[in-house]
């Protein structure tokens, strides 16, 4: 089976989300966050999806389980590939031309560019090597500082309680997914699917 392209990583991004905001509506995990400094959120429960060759473990906190993300972090985690990635997702209001700063637990922090924007949020990616699965399965949090459009600090946290356990536990089904992914969502998802094969049959024909 083919592998996911950035696009379609994105759009996926985009699905977990969705799927995080029912699980949490649901009430199976409500917590808050670990420090005063940081506001209190509901938390959806680390899941973990495989699609292709690439797996997606994540979650989301939100003030309200019924509005749009206030965080989120998904890993993204490629078969064969050394280089890991933890994409995070903070609202809209964020001030993308800043970029914004991510930290586990007590590590230096890195700065990160937003890059894609959607109706939920706007996602920075942070790359990294094999270790940056063992600092999400030992920390505590991913702390994330970032500012809105009117250049007021935001400071959100993700706790990490749950995600070894969810990174070495079982997938859930793709269809759980398909559940939830909107029209507009499956017709980019599959435009991009068809876009790859045939990419891939112009490669094999050469």
């Amino acid at each position: 089976m083919l592998g996911l392209n950035p696009l379609g990583e994105v759009a996926v991004s985009c699905i977990l989300s969705r799927q995080f905001a029912m699980i949490a509506l649901a009430g199976v995990m409500a917590i808050p966050a670990l420090a005063e400094d940081f506001p209190a959120l509901t938390y959806s429960p680390w899941i973990k999806f495989c699609l292709s060759d690439t797996c997606f473990i994540g979650r989301d906190g939100r003030s309200d389980v019924e509005c749009p993300v206030d965080v989120a972090a998904v890993f993204i985690d490629r078969q064969g590939d050394a280089k890991k990635m933890l994409r995070v997702t903070l609202s809209k209001r964020v001030n993308t031309e800043r970029g914004v700063r991510i930290a586990i637990d007590q590590s230096e922090a890195v700065e990160r560019p937003f890059g894609s924007c959607y109706p939920g949020g706007c996602m920075a990616d942070y790359d990294a090597g094999a270790e940056l699965v063992d600092q999400l399965k030992q920390g505590k949090m991913i702390a994330l500082k970032a500012f809105d459009k009117a250049n007021a600090p935001i400071s959100q946290v993700i706790p990490l309680a749950g995600f070894a356990d969810a990174y070495d536990g079982p997938a859930k089904e793709p269809k759980m997914i398909e559940k939830v992914m909107t029209p507009e969502l499956r017709a980019e998802f599959d435009r991009q699917q068809r876009e790859q094969e045939e990419r891939k049959a112009r490669c094999d024909a050469r």
